[in-house]
C-alpha cells in the first residue's frame, strides 16, 4: 500500500543540525530515534555522500519496542586546512528494517570558522615636516568566528620612534570593529625626502598564525620661513598712509606657498596679498603693509599690529614681523613764557628765548 505520514515508524531528532568549528578539530551531532510504530523494529543507519571524513556511530539501531528511543553520534572532521566558510553536508537516513520505505531523515551541515583580523587601510602616506609627529588612524576588525583579543606592535624600518594608543585591542565580538592610531615622530635634521616604513600588525591571541599588517610610509620633509625685517617702525603725520616693505624667503627644501595674515589693529590698515607663492626652496618675494593714520590723531598716538606668514604644507612652520606706527604733528615752543625786565628811559633791554 501507499505510504503516508500516519504510517511513519521513526521519527529522528534533530532533523537539522548545523555546527561551526575551527579547522582541524572534529564535531559531534547527537542523534535520537523513536521508534513510533506499535511493533518492535530495528533500524539501519546509513551516510548520505560527503566530502570531510565523517563517521557514524552504529549501523543499526534496535530492536526498538514502540515508543521507545535510542541515540546515535555523527563525527565529522574539519579537514587542517579548511578555509573560513568551507563547509561540508550530509545527512544520515533510518530505514525500517522490515520495510525500507518507512524511513526518517537528519540534515547535517558543518562550516569551518577561523580566527581573523584586518587592518584597514592597508597602506598610507603621509608627508610631514622634520622634527613634527604624524598621526595615522587605523581600524582593526574581527573577521573571524570567534570572539579574540589582538596584540598590537608597531616598527619603524629606520629606527624612528613609533608610538600606538594602545597595545591590545579586544576582546572584539565577531564582526566587531575598533579604531586606533599610531604616531610616527619624525627626527630634527634629517634630509629632506627621507622615507620611513613603519609596519604595525595586529596578531590574534588565539591562534598565532593569524594576523593582519598595515603599512605607514612617512616621508620627512623640510618647511621654513623667514620675513625681513622682524621689526619695523615708522612716524607719519596725522592723515597721511605709511607703506612697510616686507620680504619673504621660503628656508625649506620644497616648494611652498604661504598665508599671511594681519594681527589686531586700530588705525585701517591694509595687507597687499593674503598668500604668497608658490616660492622655490630658497627663493623670495615681496609684499607691503599699509597703515593709515588717522588725521585727528595727536602728536605720539601710535597704533601696533603684525604680520603673520605660514606654509600651507605645514602651517606650524612660520614667521611673525611686528609694525608700529606713530603720528607726530608740526609743533613749536617758547620758553619762557613770560619775562620781566625793568630798564632806564632811552636804553635797550635783552630778553632771551628759547
Amino acid at each position: 500500500h501507499l505510504v503516508t505520514t500516519a504510517d511513519v515508524w521513526v521519527v529522528v531528532s534533530p532533523t537539522t543540525a548545523n555546527a561551526i568549528d575551527l579547522p582541524g578539530t572534529v564535531v559531534t551531532y547527537n542523534f535520537q530515534a523513536t521508534n513510533t510504530s506499535d511493533q518492535s523494529r530495528s533500524f539501519n543507519l546509513a551516510l548520505g555522500a560527503y566530502t570531510w571524513s565523517t563517521q557514524l556511530e552504529k549501523t543499526v539501531i534496535g530492536p526498538l519496542a514502540p515508543g521507545a528511543s535510542a541515540n546515535f553520534w555523527v563525527r565529522v572532521n574539519i579537514p587542517a586546512g579548511a578555509a573560513d566558510y568551507d563547509f561540508d553536508a550530509t545527512m544520515v537516513t533510518l530505514a525500517s528494517q522490515t520495510d525500507a520505505r518507512y524511513r526518517a531523515v537528519a540534515n547535517i551541515t558543518t562550516t569551518a570558522r577561523t580566527y581573523g583580523v584586518s587592518i584597514s587601510p592597508a597602506s598610507q602616506n603621509i608627508e610631514g615636516a622634520v622634527g613634527t609627529v604624524e598621526r595615522y588612524w587605523l581600524q582593526i576588525a574581527n573577521t573571524g568566528g570567534y570572539p579574540d583579543t589582538y596584540d598590537l606592535s608597531a616598527a619603524s624600518a629606520l629606527g624612528w620612534v613609533v608610538t600606538p594608543s594602545v597595545n591590545t585591542v579586544g576582546p572584539l565580538a565577531v564582526g566587531g570593529t575598533t579604531g586606533l592610531w599610531v604616531d610616527v615622530q619624525i627626527p630634527p635634521g634629517i634630509p629632506d625626502g627621507t622615507i620611513d616604513t613603519t609596519l604595525v600588525q595586529a596578531q590574534s591571541q588565539a591562534d598565532q598564525d593569524v594576523a593582519a599588517q598595515a603599512n605607514l610610509v612617512t616621508t620627512a620633509r623640510v618647511y621654513g620661513v623667514e620675513v625681513s625685517p622682524t621689526n619695523a617702525s615708522a612716524i607719519g603725520l596725522p592723515g597721511s598712509v605709511v607703506t612697510y616693505n616686507f620680504q619673504v624667503t621660503n628656508t625649506g627644501d620644497q616648494s611652498d606657498s604661504f598665508d599671511l595674515a594681519l594681527g589686531a589693529y586700530t588705525w585701517p590698515t591694509q595687507l597687499e596679498k593674503a598668500v604668497i607663492g608658490p616660492l622655490a626652496a630658497g627663493a623670495s618675494a615681496n609684499f607691503w603693509v599699509r597703515v593709515s593714520i588717522p588725521a585727528g590723531a595727536v602728536d605720539y598716538d601710535l597704533d601696533a599690529t603684525t604680520v603673520a606668514l605660514a606654509s600651507q604644507k605645514d602651517a606650524r612652520f612660520g614667521a611673525v614681523a611686528s609694525m608700529t606706527t606713530t603720528a607726530r604733528t608740526y609743533g613749536v615752543s617758547l620758553s619762557p613764557a613770560s619775562q620781566n625786565g625793568k630798564g632806564l628811559t632811552d636804553t635797550v633791554e635783552r630778553y632771551w628765548l628759547q
